[in-house]
Formats: C-alpha cells, sequence, structure tokens
C-alpha cells in the first residue's frame, strides 16, 4: 500500500511540476517581451506556482481540474491583453466594468488586434502543451475527497478579509512585480469584498462622470516640462518657507530670482501610493479608479499623445515602486528608470543624484515631458543623504531625529539646484521646472506620515522656476495655497491643453486618506483668500 501511495504522490508531483513549469516560462516569456516588465522568476514565484498546481490536482473530478486549468490559462491571457494595451495588469473595478461596458471594451480591443499576437504565440502552445500532460491524469494519483469544498471556503475567505477589514488595500490595485494569476486573486477579492457591495447596497459612488481628455490647442510645444516629485517633505522645515536653520540655501537664492514663484501645496494624499495616481492623473477627489482606468487625464498620456517624449526616472526601488506604476499609464512613458537600476538590487533605493545624471540620457532636440521621482526625505532619514551633508548633528535623545530630517532636505536642495544647473548647460529651450512632494512629514508630536489630523503631512512645498522664458504663473496665482490638483491641471496647460472642461470649487480642497476611495477618510479644507477658515475629516 505504501509503494502504491508512492506512485501515486509522485505522478502528482511530476504532473505539477510539468504544468508549473510551462505556465511559469509563459509569464517570463511575456515579461520579456513587454518593455515595462522585467524577467522576475525567484524560489517564491515557484513555489507559490507549484502549490496552486499541487493543490488542484488532488481534486477527484478530472473535468474539474481541467475547468480549473482552462481558467487560469484564459485568464493569463486576457491579463496579457490587457497589459499590452494599458500597461497593467487588471484593476478590480475593471470586472465590473468588462460587464457594464462589454461592447465598449470589445470594440476597443478590435481596433488594436497587433497586441493579441504575442500573447497568442505564447499561450497557444503553453495551452496545448497543459492539456497534453492533463490528459495523463488517471487514477494513478492521490485526491483529497473533499478538497473542493476547502477550495471553495478559502476562496470565499479572500473577499470577506477585504470586505470585514475596511481600510484594507489588499487586491486594490495590482503589482506588476507579482504573477498575473496572484495579481488576478486578489484583485477579484478586492473586487467582490469591495466594489460589488459597495454597487449593490449603494454605499460607494462607482458611478461618477468620467472627464474626457482635455482638447489639445498648442500643437507640440517647443519646450520641456520638468517635474520633481519630492518624498516625505513638509514645507515647514524647509527655510525656504521661513525654518530658522539654513536648509535649503540654494533654493533661498534661486527664490529672489525673478522666474521663481512658491505657494504652499495641500497634497492629493497623504501616503505615495494616493498621492502620485491623483497628481498624474488630476483626480480632485476620492474614489476616482474608473477614471484612473480610462487613462483620459493621465498626464504622461495627454503629453505623449502631443508630441512630447516622455521620461519617468526615479531613485525608488523596483519594488518599492510595484504598486504605484499600475497607476501611471506606463505605455506612454518612453524611458523609464527606477534605483534598482542603479543598485542593481530589488528592494534597494538608490542616492537622488542618480536623477540628475539620467538627464544625460534625454534627446533636448525634442519637446520633452521629464517626471524625476525622489527617494527625499522618505524614512529612516539617515539614508537618503552622503555623509558630507549631515551638517545637523544626530541627537540620539530625540525620537523624531529632526536633524537627520534636515539634512535630508539640505541634500534635496543640492539635487534641485544641481538639476536646474544641468538644465541651464543643456538647453536653450523654454524649461519650465515645477517641484512639489508627494506627502509631508510629521516630526514634531508623530513620526512618519498618514494622518489627516496633521497639517505637517498634509501641507508640502510647491514652486516652479522658468529657464528662458518668463515665469507666467506669478501673474496667474495669487493665493498663498494651491493643491496637488492645481499643479497637476498648471502641468496639463503648459503640455498644451485647454482644461476649461475641468471644473472645481476653487475654495474647496480634498486630501485623500491612505486609500484612494476614500473609505480610509479624507479632508475638506475650505480656504478664503490666505486662510483656512474650516477643515473637516470625513
Amino acid at each position: 500500500m505504501i509503494n502504491n501511495f508512492l506512485i501515486k504522490i509522485k505522478n502528482n508531483f511530476i504532473i505539477a511540476s510539468s504544468t508549473s513549469l510551462f505556465l511559469l516560462i509563459a509569464e517570463q516569456l511575456f515579461r520579456l517581451s513587454n518593455p515595462l516588465l522585467v524577467f522576475n522568476l525567484d524560489s517564491h514565484k515557484v513555489i507559490v506556482q507549484f502549490a496552486i498546481s499541487f493543490t488542484l490536482l488532488l481534486l477527484v473530478s478530472k473535468k474539474a481540474i481541467q475547468g480549473l486549468f482552462t481558467f487560469i490559462l484564459i485568464f493569463m491571457f486576457m491579463q496579457f491583453l490587457h497589459f499590452n494595451y494599458y500597461g497593467t495588469w487588471i484593476f478590480p473595478l475593471e470586472y465590473l466594468l468588462l460587464f457594464t461596458k462589454f461592447t465598449e471594451t470589445l470594440d476597443t480591443f478590435s481596433t488594436v488586434l497587433e497586441i493579441t499576437v504575442i500573447p497568442i504565440l505564447i499561450m497557444l502552445p503553453t495551452s496545448l502543451i497543459v492539456f497534453f500532460l492533463l490528459k495523463k491524469l488517471n487514477n494513478q494519483r492521490v485526491t483529497l475527497k473533499y478538497l473542493s469544498f476547502v477550495m471553495i471556503l478559502f476562496l470565499l475567505f479572500i473577499p470577506l478579509r477585504v470586505y470585514v477589514k475596511k481600510e484594507s488595500k489588499k487586491g486594490a490595485r495590482p503589482n506588476i512585480e507579482v504573477s498575473a494569476i496572484v495579481n488576478g486573486v486578489e484583485t477579484m477579492g478586492y473586487f467582490l469584498g469591495r466594489i460589488a457591495p459597495q454597487k449593490l447596497f449603494g454605499t460607494g459612488n462607482l458611478s461618477k462622470n468620467i472627464v474626457k481628455t482635455p482638447t489639445i490647442i498648442e500643437k507640440t510645444p517647443d519646450i520641456n516640462i520638468v517635474v520633481i516629485m519630492g518624498e516625505s517633505l513638509t514645507h515647514s522645515k524647509m527655510s525656504l518657507f521661513g525654518e530658522q536653520d539654513i536648509t535649503t540655501p540654494n533654493l533661498d537664492k534661486l527664490s529672489t530670482d525673478k522666474n521663481f514663484f512658491k505657494q504652499i501645496a495641500f497634497t492629493s494624499g497623504i501616503v505615495t501610493d494616493v498621492a502620485l495616481p491623483s497628481f498624474f492623473n488630476i483626480l480632485y477627489e476620492p474614489d476616482s479608479t474608473e477614471q484612473i482606468i480610462s487613462t483620459n487625464t493621465c498626464l504622461f498620456k495627454m503629453a505623449k499623445d502631443n508630441g512630447f517624449e516622455t521620461y519617468f526616472y526615479s531613485s525608488q526601488s523596483q519594488i518599492g515602486l510595484a504598486y504605484i506604476k499600475s497607476y501611471l499609464c506606463l505605455n506612454a512613458v518612453d524611458n523609464y528608470m527606477d534605483g534598482t537600476d542603479d543598485t542593481h538590487e530589488l528592494k534597494k533605493n538608490a542616492l537622488d543624484e542618480v536623477l540628475v545624471d539620467r538627464l544625460e540620457n534625454v534627446n533636448f532636440k525634442k519637446s520633452n515631458f521629464i517626471v524625476l521621482h525622489q527617494i527625499g526625505s522618505h524614512s529612516p532619514y539617515e539614508l537618503r543623504y552622503p555623509k558630507e551633508f549631515a551638517k545637523f548633528k544626530s541627537n540620539k535623545d530625540d525620537k523624531y531625529d529632526r536633524n537627520s530630517y534636515k539634512n535630508s532636505i539640505l541634500y534635496t536642495d543640492y539635487i534641485i539646484t544641481k538639476i536646474i544647473k544641468t538644465l541651464e548647460n543643456k538647453t536653450k529651450k523654454p524649461t519650465y521646472v515645477f517641484f512639489t512632494s508627494d506627502h509631508g512629514e510629521g516630526i514634531e508630536t508623530h513620526r512618519g506620515h498618514g494622518n489627516l489630523k496633521l497639517a505637517s503631512n498634509y501641507e508640502v512645498p510647491y514652486f516652479v522656476y522658468t529657464l528662458n522664458v518668463n515665469n507666467r504663473f506669478k501673474k496667474e496665482v495669487n493665493s498663498k495655497y494651491t493643491s496637488h490638483y492645481k499643479i497637476s491641471k498648471q502641468v496639463a496647460t503648459t503640455l498644451g491643453y485647454d482644461i476649461s472642461n475641468m471644473k472645481h470649487d476653487e475654495n474647496k480642497y480634498v486630501v485623500c486618506g491612505k486609500d484612494l476611495c476614500g473609505v480610509a477618510g479624507y479632508l475638506e479644507l475650505y480656504v478664503d483668500k490666505d486662510e483656512i477658515v474650516k477643515k473637516r475629516i470625513k
């Protein structure tokens, strides 16, 4: 009997290993075919895929096994199609849109049949091989009688967990660095646990009007637009905005230039994976996922559609950007590099000076839209600057490590001015430099970010500096305050678009909490002239 069991388990192992191998090869081939993805096979992915295949082969019914593998193969094919078109795996909300806007979706894909070629070339032979292997299934394998019920309970647990944990973001957005299958399980769980109940019980606002892409009124302006996106930087610790210690000596000098203009900005969100999607998709309020999916107001796409060469250079690591990249319509990014390209480690950030070096890759003969994304002042602060910038000595008794934070700002000041000097040497074109931070940082009563009650978390610096052209923004903006939303619209205007179709309350500002959909709360701020007259957390 023991020998018979060993023979059966051996058969399970062989078929599970074989099917896993070809499914893993299929995804890695697709990754190699797409410039936005990288080969990322590791032991963890091998183990996860083998566990899935091995578990399925324990089912009693051969038809059930074949049906589930068919679903996996079809789903991988759909994920590949989606990535070729949108530059990301499928979002949770798109499971709903697939049914409610099926004809529109089908019409869209019918116009871009070329994106199906590589997925078909990869998945057709993979499917044939997998089904050839599954035909080998017989009674000479180990089965578990009640496994199907356990699997159903497990699949029900995934959306139930999301439903119960109201602020859970598990599956809320695709992770580019995780496999198509795992992404599918997580995002489907989020759809069933969060989006479907909201739609069913009317507790969410999933039917917002989608803003159409603004109209181009200036075709491919012969300019450069550079957006420097800081990290965890609150304006109040910058001498540029009144800090007594000199933390921004270079920007302090530059601020006397007639082409320099600064304001305090309200961030779109108090964490990075809310703030960046909101900024680069020009979102005014929470729960605008459908707007993001449409890519209508994605700044990268708008730039590319108007003839700009597009760049996204980050000093943050590949893993650190895994979720954020899904929101940036990367298919419209011509040139992409992150910190891992410098450190050669998936989880290791680079120092921000790599952003200066990467300007060497820019063809300044073209019209360029360049985003330089910093690691900036993200904790631990002492890792964000070279030793020579340790002007403020670290105090071990200071649990907020304020001096290390100030040193990181001192380094950011150096980086920004070095970027500007590099631009001055590289181009004589009109060049617009926008700077803000994704969110602020609490270093007085709370360390870190993510707190809607702290102004240091949602008030960030903003300035615009122009080279080879007069700065028009001084004339356009007179208020002490602005917002990510308004800055994004200024960028869109500079890109050559008429943004008059993008309406909002001029005196109302919205700051989203830790969840892009607003389920973790959001802050409404009302400003009269230069004063915040009302705050309300909802």
